[in-house]
């Protein structure tokens, strides 16, 4: 049963200690006074009526205002009860009211996390769904590209095939036309110098010729150092020997040909000079003995200019190799071809002579030549049969020895003369034409 604020006020005023305290301190007067009354009447006997009166009115007034006391207290522990009451029904109201809020935030935050979630739910489902679609249209798109991939391949396959067997015909019918033209150059080059041998041998046989005689019209040519000293050299030598000087008169003849800055060598030498002494100076100053260091690095960079033919970056190569290496010509021969295939600027020339696997400059160069021809007269892809045909088993026919695999100017079967080289015994005269009708016999 709940208590009222009244009933509550009394029970607060009955156990209040204040409360207590008053009544504890009339009870006290109200003794005190039956004591002095009772003492009063003892000792004094009879007293005076107006003394007892006086005492009385006085226990009366100090009750009346005990009593007053009291009940400003009580009425002030009671408005405080009230207020203490009103502040709690206060503070519980806002409280539950609080949790009423709290409670329908909750429900509308519930809601709202409900809402979320089904709309997550729905997006995550048209995601799913839209990106099976794109896959399967994917997946599709791709089924039909390898279709028609495939197709495209079987096609240009097919297209190929054609190409490469009318290129293989179009690459024999052009190396047999070049060895034709080649085979015709040298049986014309091999049958002058079989004359001029024959000539020769008779003029030798009669007494016509004995030795060369020096004579003595050759002039030395100028040497600034601007000019390759070793070449020079071979030059000078050359004229020397045709002339026929000594050591005396090539020594004049050498001083005579220095030019410019080669002239002041001379400024390093006194008295009488020999030509061994002037030979060396200039092998020291312009020679290429001491310099192939340096010939190696510019070697390591070397490689065919845009402008530059084939023929000249053979030349160049060869020069920069033989410098390179000019206190080893073995390592020069061996590193000349693969120098002169790694520098080729054109990457399908490069190939295709790199798989021919050549053992001199001159092979080398030949091929070079030829794929380049091709090229120039055909699509670049068709580099590719030209390489395929150098790498087969079969590759081009020798028209002087019949064999496949290389050449008529390069076979190893060729002598100076270009005819066959015959066996002990037989007969050394055979016909360059008579080896050619064989061949076109087989």
């Amino acid at each position: 049963m709940p208590i009222t604020p009244r009933e509550n006020q009394e029970e607060f005023v009955a156990e209040s200690p204040a409360a207590e305290g008053v009544q504890t301190r009339a009870q006290s007067a109200r003794d005190a006074a039956r004591r002095q009354s009772f003492d009063a009447n003892r000792g004094m006997g009879e007293s005076n009526d107006s003394n007892i009166l006086l005492a009385l009115r006085q226990m009366m007034e100090e009750q009346a205002q005990t009593r007053r006391m009291m009940d400003e207290q009580a009425r002030r522990q009671e408005e405080q009860a009230r207020q203490m009451m009103e502040e709690q029904a206060r503070r519980q109201e806002e409280q539950a009211r609080r949790q009423e809020e709290q409670a329908r935030r909750q429900e509308e935050q519930a809601r709202r996390q409900e809402e979320q979630a089904r709309h997550q739910e729905e997006q995550v489902r048209r995601l799913m769904e839209e990106q099976a679609r794109r896959q399967e249209e994917q997946a599709r798109q791709i089924v039909e590209e390898q279709a028609q991939t495939r197709r495209l391949m079987e096609e240009q396959a097919c297209r190929i095939g054609e190409r490469l067997g009318d290129l293989k015909q179009e690459v024999d019918k052009k190396i047999e036309n070049l060895e034709s033209d080649m085979d015709c150059k040298f049986s014309k080059q091999d049958k002058r110098i079989l004359g001029l041998e024959q000539e020769m041998q008779c003029l030798k046989t009669k007494g016509v010729i004995t030795t060369v005689a020096p004579s003595g019209n050759l002039k030395v040519p100028p040497f600034d150092g601007t000019s390759s000293w070793g070449a020079y050299k071979i030059q000078f030598e050359t004229v020397a020997e045709s002339n026929g000087w000594n050591d005396d008169q090539a020594v004049t003849a050498l001083i005579m040909g220095l030019r410019d800055e080669a002239l002041t060598i001379l400024d390093t030498k006194t008295g009488k000079v020999t030509l061994k002494q002037l030979l060396d100076a200039l092998e020291s100053r312009y020679g290429d003995a001491h310099l192939e260091h340096v010939y190696r690095a510019q070697l390591k960079d070397r490689i065919q200019q845009t402008n530059e033919s084939l023929q000249k970056w053979g030349c160049e190569i060869e020069k920069l190799v033989r410098k390179a290496y000019a206190s080893s010509p073995d390592v020069a021969d061996k590193m000349l071809v693969q120098a002169f295939v790694d520098g080729i600027r054109d990457r399908e020339i490069r190939m295709a002579v790199n798989l021919g696997h050549h053992k001199d400059l001159k092979n080398a160069l030949a091929h070079a030549l030829e794929v380049e021809a091709f090229c120039k007269d055909s699509r670049p892809n068709r580099i590719r049969a030209v390489s395929e045909k150098r790498s087969s088993q079969r590759g081009p026919t020798c028209y002087l020895c019949g064999e496949v695999g290389h050449m008529r100017f390069s076979c190893p079967k060729r002598d100076l003369r270009g005819e066959m080289k015959t066996r002990r015994g037989e007969p050394d005269d055979v016909d360059v034409t008579a080896a050619e009708q064989r061949q076109g016999n087989e």
